[in-house]
């Protein structure tokens, strides 16, 4: 019995195992959907949630065999928030309710640890902790009053916060120099818990060894 040359390739190419070394550098591009639970901006005192998405460059360096640790940079960002039922303080001194509506454009940056349990096979899992600060902005704000067809626009907004992240995963090594995982995260702010995102990264990257 013949076997196809395809799946012939798949076996040579493809490692039974793969383990980590020290002194590796990792370069990963990370990206995916993360729901996002944010304060309005105005007056603080209404929440929403959002679907938004981002994407991030990771760097880190092997300490060990399993322990890395690095630096990371991500862009954020979440269209028409809709804060529903809220009051805003106008000009005049009224305070109408209505619906406050943005766009949302963020930064971060944090230090990584990145724990990776090294099986000795290419798949292994791994847990992440980041720590750092965001920076948003945002934009676009207008606020409808209820039952009317009148609106207030306001000056875009911008705020800088401390930020920490943990992700949980499951890395794949591909013949020692590639690495691709799948994985859940969750980033808030410690001096606020109100704010949060939880995300669904899937990362690629190059191994330097």
């Amino acid at each position: 019995m013949r076997l196809p040359r395809s799946f012939l390739l798949l076996m040579a190419l493809a490692p039974a195992t793969s383990s980590a070394d020290s002194r590796e550098l990792y370069l990963l591009i990370s990206g995916g959907p993360g729901l996002m639970r944010l304060e309005d901006p105005l007056e603080g005192e209404s929440s929403a949630s959002k679907i938004g998405g981002g994407v991030s460059l990771t760097a880190y360096y092997g300490l060990t065999d399993e322990l890395h640790l690095g630096a990371s940079f991500g862009i954020l960002g979440a269209s028409n928030v809709t804060y529903g039922d809220t009051r805003v303080t106008l000009p005049s001194g009224s305070r109408p309710l209505g619906d406050l509506e943005q766009d949302l454009l963020g930064l971060s940056f944090a230090l990584v640890a990145h724990y990776r349990y090294d099986t000795g096979a290419a798949w292994a899992p791994f847990a992440q902790l980041e720590l750092g600060g965001q920076y948003r902005r945002h934009q676009h704000l207008l606020h409808r009053v209820a039952n009317t067809t009148l609106g207030a626009a306001f000056p875009d907004v911008s705020e800088v916060s401390p930020a920490a992240g943990l992700q949980l995963g499951l890395e794949y090594r591909f013949r020692n120099w590639w690495t691709t995982s799948v994985g859940v995260g969750i980033t808030t702010n410690p001096a606020d818990l109100g704010q949060v995102e939880f995300r669904l990264p899937l990362s690629v990257g190059i191994i330097f060894g």
